[in-house]
């Protein structure tokens, strides 16, 4: 069986990244942690694309995997895909046993999303890996030289920062049309929003940019945005049926993965020492950088340093997924139907060895569960306490306070304005 990749792209591909965003819980412990997420997530899926890409480089030229043969490029292409998490597992035992939660949201933003299955690492990871894995695939056609990796560089930056701009700014003007305009339903509401979802995407690819990361910057802009214009019945309703529709999208993949696995391939087709390779060599180098850039950042962090446990759940948490599936699919070479296979059975080993031992994994590193956190993205007093976003007096703290009087009230509707009727009745004496 082959999946559609223009299918995938265009169908299943935007609401899975959506909905990481829109179903965003924990916002304040987000965005109080932003820099070490966007840390691990920029910095640590680059460094975990290259040194799996280099390592595999090495182990190639040695001809220890005969007669598969790939050149460096490919080498990094495949390491650019293959960083891509998507601990969907791990993230759903995180959601039921209410696992700390700047834990969730660390490890969530490196990868996709999930307390819900959309939260911290995964996330950001995601989008990261796509726009790297477009990137060095030009590789292929240019000779590398400085001035080609100096252009790879830029059009790294443009790609990602331009198509956070352009999804956050098609959320803004969704929150517009939610906030001035009352429709009679919340399935009218929802409509909207899996619209501006779409349309975030398909106008960011249009543009030759990453609509994978635009649909990111859309669904959490409309987390923080949208959802303070629906009455809380839309909240809610609008919310579980993206849940729902990225829930289908990722079980259509992983069906097509087990399809080709138990039924379409046969053992004797899988190039099994290539697999194990890779498997070895990913977790290998997901501790190096877990470790690596954890260690510089609790150098800085003067309180809630990292623990050494939570580092050890953040290595055990690497599962690879839809999203690594997907690009393997579109690998620009004729090594993809390797590619393709290394990548299923490193998906299918990842989920049974790591994401089902994930509850066993926290007891054994006693990491806190049954947290308590305010979950709801409307609470009526939000606007005016400060959150655990920023402290005090810093500059975070400063922007935290111009968004809360500036630019939400702009956006936004005050709550007791939505839930009033769309038709107030007449009494009659």
């Amino acid at each position: 069986a082959v999946f559609d990749p223009k299918s995938f792209t265009l169908m299943l591909l935007p609401i899975i990244i959506f909905e990481s965003g829109y179903n965003m819980k924990t916002k304040g412990i987000f965005f109080k942690n932003i820099g070490t997420i966007l840390i691990y997530a920029i910095f640590g899926s680059l460094f975990s694309a290259i040194a799996t890409g280099l390592v595999l480089s090495a182990l190639f030229s040695l001809g220890l995997f005969d007669p598969i043969s790939m050149s460096t490029i490919e080498c990094l292409i495949f390491g650019s895909l293959i960083a891509a998490t998507d601990p969907v597992s791990t993230l759903a035992v995180f959601g039921a046993l209410s696992v700390e939660p700047m834990l969730s949201m660390i490890m969530f933003h490196l990868a996709y999303e999930e307390c819900d299955v959309s939260y911290g690492e995964s996330v950001i990871n995601d989008a990261v890996s796509i726009v790297m894995f477009n990137t060095m695939s030009k590789f292929l056609l240019t000779p590398m030289s400085f001035l080609a990796i100096c252009d790879a560089v830029w059009t790294f930056l443009v790609m990602f920062l331009g198509s956070t701009v352009i999804g956050a700014i098609i959320a803004l003007l969704c929150c517009l049309v939610l906030k001035y305009v009352r429709f009679p339903s919340v399935v009218l509401e929802t409509i909207i929003v899996f619209l501006t979802a779409y349309l975030a995407f398909e106008l960011t690819e249009s543009c030759e940019l990453s609509g994978i990361t635009a649909s990111l910057a859309c669904g959490i802009t409309m987390n923080y945005f949208g959802l303070r214009n629906l009455p809380k019945e839309g909240q809610e309703f609008s919310q579980r049926a993206v849940k729902v529709a990225s829930s289908v999208a990722d079980t259509l993949i992983f069906f097509q993965v087990g399809e080709n696995v138990f039924l379409k391939e046969t053992i004797f087709d899988v190039p099994w020492k290539l697999v194990l390779a890779v498997f070895v060599i990913i977790i290998v180098v997901r501790a190096v950088m877990i470790f690596g850039f954890t260690y510089l950042i609790n150098l800085k962090r003067t309180k809630s340093k990292i623990s050494v446990n939570s580092q050890i759940m953040m290595v055990h948490a690497g599962l690879r997924g839809a999203i690594a599936y997907s690009l393997a699919l579109v690998f620009p070479s004729h090594n993809q139907e390797d590619v393709t296979r290394v990548t299923m059975w490193i998906v299918i080993l990842t989920i049974f060895t790591q994401g089902c031992s994930t509850y066993d994994m926290l007891h054994f590193l006693s990491i806190p569960l049954h947290c308590n956190y305010d979950t709801n993205p409307q609470n009526a007093e939000g606007r005016k306490k400060r959150s655990v976003m920023a402290s005090s007096g810093t500059f975070a703290a400063k922007l935290t306070a111009w968004i809360e009087d500036r630019v939400i009230p702009f956006f936004t509707n005050e709550q007791k304005e939505i839930d009033q009727p769309l038709l107030k009745s007449v009494r009659r004496d």
